[in-house]
């Protein structure tokens, strides 16, 4: 139950900077208004709701040890997101869509993130001071490990909790 409200929380922080964007290319347009005004509150309430909402879940989920026979960085993985927050910007003098249609793409955005394994893969995470690591298992498998430290060779042991099958995050 925790891990599907972590991976939401998760959905919502890669949707914020959308939202932010959306914002800032409204208020170019025409200044404030109350679409500019509204996309952007929908981005702060998103980036904090779920900044709240992933630090309260992680407390719950179950905490176990393991091994680690293998660590590399995978934050430049971030990158892949940047074209998606820079959409809005390539709407030159061109209205933006309604409403409506904000929304249908940011949905469709959203389910695609949660039932993949990319949804980690998010910059608003080094916001809230998250670094990504592929880690190999002593069992050999490998997943995504989210932390707060910067980890530099092998840990002998970590405490974490599993957000989904292939994805941990560390203990705080």
């Amino acid at each position: 139950m925790y891990s599907k409200l972590i991976r939401l929380c998760l959905v919502l922080t890669s949707l914020a900077p959308l939202f932010l964007s959306l914002a800032f290319v409204l208020f170019r347009n025409s200044g404030i208004s109350f679409q500019s005004t509204t996309m952007g509150c929908v981005a702060l309430f998103l980036f904090v709701g779920s900044f709240f909402c992933a630090k309260c879940g992680s407390k719950k989920l179950e905490v176990f040890s393991e091994r680690i026979e293998g660590i590399k960085s995978a934050d430049s993985k971030v990158f892949s997101f940047l074209l998606v927050y820079c959409l809005p910007f390539l709407i030159k003098n061109e209205p933006l869509p309604d409403y409506a249609t904000c929304l249908y793409i940011a949905v469709i955005f959203g389910v695609i993130l949660y039932n993949s394994n990319c949804l980690y893969f998010n910059p608003t995470l080094g916001i809230f001071g998250l670094h990504l690591y592929e880690i190999v298992l002593k069992n050999g498998s490998t997943c995504v490990l989210l932390s707060k430290q910067t980890l530099r060779g092998v840990p002998n042991e970590i405490q974490m909790v599993r957000l989904s099958e292939y994805v941990l995050m560390e203990k705080e």
